[in-house]
């Protein structure tokens, strides 16, 4: 058992150098490669930070003139709603007054028409009376005459 540990401590004893060596190593990467390259990477990281940041700042903008937009063309589209639909209705009040004064035309120039009918219904009456009377005088002197 003792050789074994004379053989650990020769060991430690020549490792003692590696350690050393390596420990120096270590702190020449640190300073040299380590410490630059986390510095590196921090500020990549900064960057991409800021950069995604900033991305999420203009969307967050784009989104709110997208919101904006469409609220603006809500109120657009509904403004054309409105001034279509008062359109139309001042469309329905004009060809509601057109009818009434068709109609109003219409009957006017019926009652013309029936006038004028009734007038001519009673100077045709006039004449059929007159054409009657003259016919029953000629029935009449022709009766009589036969007769005679």
């Amino acid at each position: 058992m003792e050789k074994v540990f004379t053989q650990i401590a020769h060991l430690f004893l020549e490792s003692v150098p590696t350690i050393i060596f390596v420990f120096i190593i270590f702190l020449v990467l640190d300073r040299v490669l380590f410490r630059p390259l986390t510095r590196v990477l921090e500020e990549r990281d900064q960057m991409t930070r800021g950069a995604v940041e900033r991305a999420a700042k203009h969307t967050e903008q784009a989104e709110a003139k997208t919101a904006d937009y469409d609220r603006a063309l809500q109120q657009v589209q509904q403004e054309i709603y409105r001034r279509r639909e008062v359109s139309r209705q001042q469309a329905l009040a004009q060809r509601d007054e057109i009818l009434k004064q068709a109609r109003r035309r219409a009957e006017l120039m019926v009652s013309e028409e029936r006038e004028g009918i009734a007038r001519n219904v009673e100077v045709v009456k006039g004449e059929l009376s007159a054409e009657t009377q003259a016919l029953a005088r000629q029935i009449s002197q022709t009766v009589l005459e036969v007769t005679s």
